[in-house]
């Protein structure tokens, strides 16, 4: 399993809530959002590993967002983003998995990391519903605003990393017959659970 930071900052972009989900949904050659995943979206080179036989690579991205500015007296300033979404991606460039090893249990071991990423999406996107900043200026409330998605952004990163880990560890990267099944039910049942991506309007 394998993690790459993408953080995809682009403010006061003038775009449509319609335009953004669009943007956000899509499935190329190299890289896909959240989907049951087969063997042949595993397009890269295996590294080696003593304990894996494939590899999924996901991350957290961002989809681009405005920033509306206010003012409310002299001196204070507020920065809301608008149409705020985060969202799982594959890379499919990034994955691999040998040929012998082209298993169902394994694909589905490496379904539960994609998964576990888009619940993480998820759990951000909730986490910064409401999310403003403050400031003297504009500029100043504006980074304020940014540097609180990112500060989340980061520790939501970080608390895959110790899910994902803890997966691998309990499943034997998904050998362990039994333990395996006991995580898909486990990881199904919360992304059942777990509202999807949302658009954060104004």
């Amino acid at each position: 399993m394998r993690l790459w930071f993408h953080l995809c900052w682009i403010l006061l972009l003038a775009s449509s809530p319609e335009a953004v989900a669009e943007k956000t949904r899509f499935d190329t050659a190299t890289e896909t959002t959240h989907r049951q995943v087969t063997w042949d979206d595993f397009k890269g080179r295996l590294t080696r590993s003593k304990t894996e036989q494939a590899q999924i690579s996901t991350a957290i991205h961002t989809a681009p967002f405005d920033v509306k500015m206010t003012q409310l007296n002299k001196g204070f300033w507020v920065a809301n983003p608008l149409a705020l979404e985060f969202y799982a991606v594959m890379s499919k460039v990034r994955s691999g998995a040998g040929k012998a090893a082209r298993t169902n249990q394994l694909l589905a071991h490496e379904q539960g990391h994609f998964d576990l990423t888009e619940i993480m999406a998820r759990r951000l996107a909730q986490k910064l519903v409401g999310v403003e900043g403050q400031g003297a200026s504009a500029k100043k409330a504006r980074a304020s605003v940014v540097a609180r998605i990112e500060r989340a952004h980061r520790e939501t990163v970080d608390a895959l990393h110790v899910w994902q880990a803890e997966y691998d560890r309990e499943t034997n990267h998904g050998v362990h017959r039994r333990r395996q099944r006991q995580w898909s039910e486990k990881i199904s049942s919360i992304l059942r659970d777990t509202p999807g991506p949302l658009l954060l309007l104004d």
